[in-house]
């Protein structure tokens, strides 16, 4: 399989274009929504979530003017609700980047402390894994220096751990891997499309089923709150002793 990752030509990194916002129908009135948000990955994600499911959605790169700011992209979404308007908040905790995951999560720490707001915070993986179901695969994240975050399967009872890339067939053997969901985001520097290639190539080689994703959905984030528990404070999943 091909990896779908786009270089720019003479760049490093490429800066990755805006994606938009994704409107579906409005909150219903007097329901308290639940706000989305994820920066672990290279996009930034915002969206509003109602009962029913996710109602609105923007999705900006971070690299990218809009994507520096997550106060403007979150004030588009939310429109003309106020902070009262919002029941709970659900943010990613990666792993990622150090800087860009902690993007979301000190909007959401602030946020969530000013207006006494029940706070979520949920693996980004999982939030990844939510949205395919049960069986037996792992979700995979370029994690640059010769390794990647890996998360699942979820029969194995296996959480997200740093896995080397050299040991990926091995890890793929020993763990029954049917299935490998690789974030490939539209657009990425070179290095790290040379890096998401050999993932690819790794997993096809292992005759692993392979399925590719952009990013981290909204919906996922919605749906990997189960269970999980309020908290006043939340900090980033770090793999890395990055603060040691």
């Amino acid at each position: 399989p091909e990896c779908r990752a786009r270089t720019a030509a003479g760049k490093r990194c490429a800066t990755l274009p805006s994606t938009g916002t994704r409107i579906v129908p409005q909150p219903r009135q007097g329901f308290l929504v639940r706000l989305l948000l994820d920066s672990s990955g290279a996009e930034l994600v915002c969206a509003l979530a109602d009962e029913r499911g996710v109602v609105i959605e923007r999705r900006e790169a971070v690299r990218s003017e809009p994507g520096q700011d997550i106060s403007v992209v979150a004030g588009q979404v939310l429109g003309v609700l106020l902070p009262s308007d919002i029941g709970s908040i659900v943010v990613g905790l990666g792993p990622g980047t150090f800087i860009g995951t902690r993007i979301a999560i000190s909007y959401a720490n602030g946020l969530a402390i000013a207006g006494g707001i029940p706070l979520f915070g949920v693996g980004s993986l999982a939030a990844i894994a939510t949205v395919h179901g049960a069986g037996r695969y792992a979700v995979l994240r370029d994690a640059s220096r010769g390794e990647v975050y890996w998360y699942g399967p979820a029969e194995s009872g296996t959480k997200c751990r740093l896995v080397s890339m050299d040991s990926l067939a091995r890890e793929f053997a020993q763990n029954i891997v049917e299935s490998a969901v690789i974030e490939v985001p539209e657009v990425v520097g070179e290095a790290q499309a040379e890096r998401l290639a050999k993932l690819v190539e790794t997993a096809a080689s292992a005759g692993v089923r392979i399925i590719q994703c952009p990013g981290v959905p909204a919906e996922g984030l919605r749906r990997a709150q189960a269970g999980v528990k309020a908290a006043r404070y939340v900090e980033p999943l770090y793999l890395r002793g990055y603060l040691r």
